[in-house]
């Protein structure tokens, strides 16, 4: 660290430590290690030990030190940042930029104080890179160093001596020349005319500056109204009444009474709005007290313009002096009870005339704020001579600024341009600010102490007070209201919340600032030093500024006054915290309209969409109790009510977000001429609530999918009869195979994991085209579909365009998996009730305590369990058709059916069940209490649960052959209106099952890919809310995959163990 060149006192040592030359003087100091370190420098100690390495360090510390020491005393060569030697000998040393190092001058000369040359004494003369001692009563010509000049100017004439000119002295002490107070001295009568013969001579001053201590130059006084006294200093002269207060002039009688009116502490007050402090924690607001800037300019300010007021005659200085007046308003906040306010204030209500039809701009006083007691439509709402257009000429909005310097000195009139933004950006990018329909956004990052030290070599900060007008169609200007979002009166901030929504209590102004690095600015005594300087204890920044354009009429492309929002932050210096110095700006411009009538379309939209849902979940709600038969529903019944009416309030309100963001999309983005501009609220409140609602909501029902995989009943039905040979033997259970049933249970349990649409590839494929084509960027706000340029983006656009691609990716995974894939390729539930055949197995399913499917497999065929021989001559006879068709009625093909229980039958299954699930529990307790496992079994338990298994199985066949046999009175298809809204049967008193045909496998419904609809609208909203809540495509679409993986894994896990519980099939055959 000794190495860098880090302040005045740590890098003169750097060659000094390297050579560790000081390490023998200070060996002492290091008893325990004196021995061995007696004869070597410290730093080439073996690097091997530890001890010598550690006793090493403290040497070289030692030795730092030390050099430290005998540098500053013996005033070796110190390298400093302002490139000076301000060792003993500077005199005789000059600073060398190649070596970074003080350099010995010639004999006789001395260094330059921070400049890499020297030069001869000024009573010696430079000859041939030497110095020559001057006579007596000589000095060395300021203008030609090799020759000397007398003190005395004997040879100025009568006419060049006076008040100008007079003769210079010898000093002896000094050897030079000098001059009284007010003179310096020259040798120059003329430019370039050197007073070769005349001597040194000395110049008189302006009257309003003094000569400096050695009077080399002169020094302007601080008001241009002080000239100079006799003792060579500035004064106010009392002959034209003015006094000096602060270091500046002014009027006496006129400051008399505004001084007995304002103490120095109230009007060199200021209080900042919201402020970070050092430390880098955000407090409500900020004192500034002893403002250096309002010490220097109020008094002055106040009193001519007090003087201005009274005047019969305005000049231009004492008018200067209310804008300078108006100006320490603006610094103030517009606070009314700061004393520039407060007078401003009172000087603008003596004048009754006011110009160009507003009511707040009097004739002969700055307009820096609007009347709180006129209305708020003035000012907003009145019809502005401008006429815009999408394109063209009129497509961009014309501004001009009205700039001041601090003391009230007009700068005139500038175009804007990039004058309100702060980030660097490209000429396209300022430009969009203006172009008419785009919402552009330029923000950066800045760091506040770069920006104020910048601001130190500029008088006061470069500091600077506009005023926006909007050039109209005959470039006439027209004044553009400004609401300080963070403006703060009487303890309160009337303009919170304006920037959403004006009301009569905002306060609008006309006059700003971007930044202000001045007015925090005070006299301050440092450590160590009796010398006060100027230190800043808060600086402010402007950190958004926002420049609202509101659309009047789209028949004539007319708008109302443009508004300027601007939000302040203030810093608290030094900065104590390295993030403190970091400060995000933004600049942005938005184009809006009102959009009342819009909304309140959107609003009845929303109540028929609410009739829609309540409708919807009250014909399922029927459904569901009419399902029951006149039994009171459990806690599963009102769980399936409750998460129908939170997937169908998703579902329904999902719609009503992609319509609305869908019209923005349209007819925003696709419009040729102006007709309509987006919200200005990004996003709106009202569509965050409702797709959180339709997030959250749809979040619960997919948890109610997944818990109902893990809910149902499901028992596989063997039809399968004992082989020839064991069927003569009588035995409980028929001796059947049975990994045909396994095989069937592991069939399922696949498909329980099956979806027609890859999430994955949704995902990765709407990235592509979001992302790597950068389409999302067709969501930033301005009216061209084709511009992808970069920017901030509107959030509904974004939500549209986004699940546009990500359902249009879905859906064609959808259709293609349900028509070219089903037709031609595989279809699944088709094949796995092919298979039932082949298995000559059934599947019984309930998906609640009375409804349910039933999949038939009875094969056509005696056996099953045979050669692939056998199997293949079945086939053989199949194609030809000399068996009955598969179906349940054997001149049918159906297969699959919806089944409704009646009380009966459910009895008798929970009975027959019940008995299975004893057996099991039984078993169970000889472990105690855990379930068998592979290693630890009990036979007498197996063998009661496969009879049970056996009587289950007898019962549901003869269910089945009792329909069978009934035939078509009994084999129905459900009605149509039954099937649109999924409304269950009556079948109270009914005294036996009903089954429906089912022609559309809607058994999948208790299977994923029966829910794609539902799992697809829980992913599309998850990555919409996680698209929002990070601003980032790509994070978002991470979040879904894991979140969705999750739940998938749940689902498995769920539906693989209750398949095992709940079809008697043991779970280490599920593979």
């Amino acid at each position: 660290n000794f190495l860098k060149i880090r302040d005045k006192r740590a890098s003169p040592f750097a060659k000094e430590f390297v050579s560790c030359s000081c390490y023998r003087a200070y060996s002492s100091a290091l008893k325990p290690a004196n021995k061995v370190l007696q004869n070597m420098p410290a730093c080439a100690l073996p690097r091997s030990h530890a001890l010598l390495k550690a006793l090493a360090a403290s040497a070289i510390t030692i030795c730092i030190l030390a050099c430290a020491v005998d540098a500053q005393a013996s005033g070796e060569n110190v390298i400093l940042s302002d490139g000076t030697c301000p060792s003993t000998s500077n005199a005789g040393q000059y600073f060398d930029p190649t070596s970074y190092s003080c350099v010995a001058c010639p004999t006789g000369m001395q260094g330059v104080s921070a400049q890499p040359t020297c030069a001869c004494p000024p009573s010696h003369k430079e000859v041939s890179e030497a110095c020559e001692a001057c006579p007596e009563n000589h000095m060395r010509s300021l203008s030609l160093p090799s020759i000397c000049l007398p003190c005395n100017g004997s040879a100025l004439s009568s006419a060049q001596a006076g008040d100008v000119v007079t003769q210079s002295s010898y000093d002896s002490s000094t050897t030079t020349c000098t001059c009284p107070g007010g003179y310096i001295l020259d040798d120059q009568l003329s430019p370039g005319n050197v007073s070769t013969n005349g001597g040194m001579f000395c110049r008189s001053c302006p009257s309003n500056s003094v000569s400096s201590s050695d009077g080399s130059t002169c020094i302007s006084c601080a008001d241009p109204l002080m000239v100079r006294d006799s003792s060579n200093t500035c004064v106010c002269p009392i002959e034209f009444g003015l006094v000096a207060v602060n270091g500046f002039c002014v009027d006496s009688s006129a400051w008399s009474s505004i001084s007995g009116r304002f103490a120095a502490s109230a009007y060199a007050s200021l209080t900042y709005g919201p402020t970070i402090d050092a430390n880098n924690a955000e407090v409500s607001t900020f004192e500034v007290t002893d403002s250096l800037l309002m010490k220097e300019l109020f008094p002055a300010a106040a009193a001519s313009c007090l003087k201005y007021k009274d005047a019969t005659e305005k000049g231009t200085e004492s008018s200067q002096s209310c804008q300078s007046l108006a100006n320490l308003c603006v610094l103030a906040g517009y606070d009314e009870d700061h004393p520039a306010c407060s007078l401003l204030t009172e000087f603008r209500a003596t004048e009754g005339i006011t110009q160009y039809n507003f009511d707040d701009w009097t004739r002969l006083f700055p307009w820096v704020v609007y009347d709180k007691e006129g209305p708020l439509e003035a000012p907003v709402s009145t019809r502005v001579a401008r006429t815009v257009a999408l394109a063209g000429e009129k497509g961009f909005l014309n501004f001009t600024l009205s700039s001041f310097d601090v003391n009230g000195t007009w700068l005139g009139f500038e175009s804007l341009q990039s004058q309100l933004v702060q980030c660097p950006a490209s000429q396209d990018k300022i430009t969009s600010l203006r172009r008419f329909g785009t919402n552009a956004d330029i923000e950066c990052t800045l760091d506040v102490e770069s920006l104020y030290n910048a601001s130190k070599s500029i008088h006061r900060g470069g500091l600077k007070f506009y005023e926006l007008f909007l050039n109209d169609d005959s470039n006439a200007l027209y004044p553009v209201p400004v609401v300080d979002l963070t403006l703060q009166q009487k303890n309160a901030f009337p303009n919170t919340g304006a920037d959403k929504n004006l009301v009569a209590t905002n306060v609008l102004t006309r006059r700003f600032i971007v930044s202000d690095f001045a007015s925090g600015l005070k006299l301050a005594t440092q450590s160590g030093s009796s010398t006060a300087v100027e230190s800043a204890v808060a600086v402010k920044l402007a950190t958004k500024i926002q420049l609202r354009v509101t659309l009047r009429s789209a028949s004539d492309n007319t708008i109302y006054p443009p508004m300027l929002f601007i939000e302040y932050q203030g810093r608290e210096m030094p900065f104590k915290q390295q993030d403190a110095r970091q400060a995000t700006v933004s600049t942005h411009s938005q184009y809006t309209m009102n959009l009342d009538n819009f909304w309140r379309t959107q609003e009845i939209l929303l109540i028929l969409s609410l009739v829609v849902i309540a409708f919807r979940w009250l014909v399922t709600a029927f459904s569901i109790v009419r399902a029951q038969q006149s039994t009171p529903l459990s806690s599963k019944e009102y769980l399936h009510i409750l998460a129908e009416l939170l997937g169908t309030t998703a579902n329904i309100f999902f719609v009503w977000i992609f319509l609305v963001t869908g019209y923005w999309w349209v007819f925003f983005k696709l419009q040729a001429d102006v007709s309509i501009l987006l919200p200005v609220e990004n996003p709106p409140g009202r569509f965050v609530a409702i797709l959180i609602v339709s997030g959250v909501f749809k979040v619960l029902h997919a948890l109610h999918i997944t818990w109902s995989a893990g809910d149902i009943d499901i028992f596989l039905m063997d039809w399968e009869k004992p082989s020839p040979s064991s069927s003569n033997q009588p035995q409980e259970v028929p001796a059947v195979s049975i990994w045909r049933t396994l095989f069937v249970a592991n069939e399922w349990n696949e498909l329980q994991d099956v979806r027609d649409v890859s999430l994955q590839n949704t995902l990765i494929i709407s990235l592509f085209f979001l992302v790597g084509l950068k389409w999302q960027y067709v969501a930033v706000p301005h009216p061209d579909e084709r511009d992808l340029s970069e920017g901030n983006i509107n959030w509904m656009i974004d939500f549209f365009f986004s699940q546009l691609i990500f359902w249009a990716v879905a859906l064609v995974q959808l259709v293609y998996a349900r028509t070219l894939k089903k037709q031609f390729i595989e279809d699944i539930l088709g094949q796995f009730v092919d298979l039932l055949s082949l298995a000559n197995v059934s599947i019984f399913i309930l998906d609640s305590r009375f409804h349910g499917y039933y999949l038939h497999g009875r094969s056509v065929h005696e056996r099953a369990d045979c050669t692939m021989l056998d199997m293949a001559r079945q086939i053989k006879t199949e194609e030809d058709g000399m068996v009955p068709k598969r179906g349940l009625d054997a001149s049918s093909e159906d297969q699959v059916f919806e089944v409704y229980l009646n009380n009966e039958a459910r009895h008798a299954y929970d009975e027959k069940f019940g008995k299975a699930m004893e057996a099991v529990v039984n078993d169970s307790k000889k472990f105690g209490g855990a379930l068998p496992n592979k290693e630890k079994s009990s036979s007498a338990g197996q063998e009661s649960l496969v009879k049970a298994k056996h009587a289950l199985n007898v019962y549901l066949k003869d269910v089945v052959d009792t329909v069978a046999v009934a035939g078509s009175s009994q084999l129905q298809e459900k009605p149509y209106v039954h099937r649109l809204l999924n409304l269950h049967p009556e079948m109270a008193g009914s005294d036996k099952p009903r089954f429906f045909i089912d022609q559309s496998n809607a058994f999948a419904r208790v299977l994923p890919v029966g829910h794609e609809l539902d799992l697809l609208l829980f992913e599309s909203l998850l990555f919409a809310m996680f698209r929002l809540a990070t601003g980032d495509l790509t994070v978002a679409a991470v979040i879904t995959m894991l979140i969705a993986d999750i739940l998938a894994w749940l689902r498995h896990q769920t539906a693989e163990s209750n398949l095992a519980t709940k079809s008697l099939v043991d779970s280490r055959f599920l593979i």
